[in-house]
C-alpha cells in the first residue's frame, strides 16, 4: 500500500529519489523478497550485481503548470528496472513478475509527501528492458523497467492565499463546488454538486 501522505514540502528532486529507495527498499525487506537489493541505476556495477536488484533511475524533467500558490510544478520520467541474474530459474520470467510487483506498489504513491507536494503517477508502463543487450557487460541479467512521470511541487508556497479563492482562510479544506444558473438564488435546490471526488 501506499505510504500515508503527510510532509507537504519538497524543496529538491533528489529527495523524490531518496524517498522511493527508502520506500521499495523497506517495501522488500519487509515482504518476500529480503533479498532484493534497491540502489540507484548509475550505482549498477555487473560484476558485484546481487541475484535480484532494483534499480532506480531519473531521466528527463521539464517545467510545468505553475499552482496557484505560487509554486512551479516540474515533471519528472521514473524508470524502475527488476534485474534477475540470469543463472536464477525462470530469470525472465522473474524479472516480469518482479516489475508487475513494482508497478502495482507506484500506482497512487505520493512517497510520504502530501498530494499538494507530489503528484500521484501517471502513464505507469511496464516492459522487457533496453538495459539488457546481449554482448555487453549486462549480457548475464535479464530485466524489466518500469516507467512512469511523476511531478512535483518545490518550495514552500509563495503566496499566502489561495488565487482562485483569495477569501478563505489558507487552512481551509474545500470539500465540494456547487454552482447554480441563478447567482441571487438561495434555494439550494437550484444548485449543483460539480465535484466528482474529493482531492486527498
Amino acid at each position: 500500500m501506499p505510504l500515508m501522505s503527510r510532509t507537504k514540502t519538497i524543496h529538491q528532486p533528489s529527495e523524490l529519489y531518496d524517498a522511493i529507495v527508502e520506500y521499495f527498499s523497506n517495501a522488500l525487506s519487509q515482504g518476500d523478497s529480503p533479498d532484493v537489493e534497491v540502489c540507484g541505476y548509475q550505482d549498477f556495477i555487473p560484476a558485484k550485481a546481487t541475484n535480484r536488484q532494483v534499480l532506480l533511475e531519473i531521466g528527463e524533467g521539464e517545467n510545468a503548470d505553475m499552482q496557484n500558490d505560487g509554486r512551479i510544478a516540474q515533471q519528472f520520467d521514473l524508470t524502475l528496472y527488476a534485474v534477475i541474474c540470469k543463472a536464477q530459474k525462470d530469470a525472465g520470467l522473474q524479472a516480469m513478475n518482479l516489475a508487475s510487483a513494482l508497478a502495482k506498489r507506484i500506482h497512487l504513491n505520493t512517497w510520504g509527501w502530501s498530494s499538494k507536494a507530489v503528484n500521484h503517477p501517471i502513464k505507469v508502463q511496464f516492459r522487457e528492458s533496453f538495459l539488457i543487450r546481449s554482448g555487453d557487460q549486462h549480457a548475464g541479467f535479464e530485466a524489466w523497467e518500469i516507467g512512469w512521470q511523476q511531478s512535483i511541487m518545490l518550495g514552500d508556497p509563495e503566496v499566502a492565499k489561495d488565487m482562485l479563492f483569495p477569501d478563505l482562510d489558507p487552512t481551509t479544506t474545500i470539500q465540494a463546488i456547487y454552482l447554480s444558473t441563478d447567482a441571487n438564488s438561495n434555494n439550494s435546490e437550484d444548485f449543483v454538486d460539480t465535484t466528482n471526488t474529493a482531492e486527498p
